[in-house]
């Protein structure tokens, strides 16, 4: 999908690199990263075979809008790798630096491995949210399994929520800020995709939704509105 720029959270937007140029694939993957966050990316530090960019001066950030720096760590990690396009093998990670103004810089890594397994349910997360922004609720049900140990109410429940509160707005994308991991003893480990719904002249709404990426086909777990 192509990163849409948040002008809530996006007030300017700066690529910084220093030494000599950054190839095409990469600097299409900075770019991405500021069309989510906003703020300035910088690669001053080089490691082989992994990529090290530093996002700071972000109003997102700054203001606290996501839940911690580790979820926006991995949403620009995934737009940088989503930004790579066929390129994204070259790099067995990418590190990200995340620097709150007036705050010490927070690091995380993400393998390829990661980012490309959170790219293999990207579709089917763009799927559902696309079909909420849609209001195409007929067959919602067989995007989901249900959990109790994973949904605390019932799926008609959850899915009553879920049309209650896209029929009243006029959301058109979801834009994923961040994901991770979650592991469920003696079943498969989870993918928790967060980002926000987005809705022309309104401000946007979080949204999160867990995914079995081994699952054929892939099914939801859970979803709610919030950052998870």
């Amino acid at each position: 999908m192509r990163f849409r720029l948040l002008p809530l959270l996006c007030p300017f937007l700066i690529v910084s690199c220093t030494d000599a140029p950054t190839p095409v694939p990469e600097a299409e993957g900075m770019k991405a990263v500021t069309a989510v966050f906003g703020g300035s990316v910088d690669t001053a530090r080089r490691a082989p075979r992994n990529f090290v960019l530093t996002l700071s001066r972000s109003a997102a950030v700054d203001n606290k809008y996501f839940p911690s720096n580790k979820h926006v760590a991995s949403g620009a990690a995934y737009a940088f790798y989503e930004g790579l396009g066929g390129a994204a093998g070259r790099y067995d990670s990418v590190v990200v630096g995340v620097q709150p103004t007036g705050h010490p810089l927070e690091e995380a890594t993400f393998s390829h491995a990661q980012l490309a397994e959170v790219a293999s349910v990207m579709p089917f997360v763009q799927e559902l949210t696309g079909r909420l922004c849609r209001k195409q609720y007929e067959g919602l049900a067989n995007y989901f399994v249900y959990d109790p140990a994973l949904m605390t109410r019932p799926l008609d429940s959850v899915l009553a929520t879920l049309r209650a509160q896209t029929e009243r707005s006029r959301y058109d994308t979801f834009q994923p800020t961040g994901f991770r991991p979650m592991e469920r003893p003696g079943s498969n480990r989870l993918i928790v995709v967060s980002g926000l719904l987005s809705q022309d002249g309104g401000k946007p709404t979080p949204f999160s939704v867990a995914v079995d990426p081994a699952s054929k086909p892939q099914k939801a777990y859970f979803a709610l509105f919030a950052l998870y």
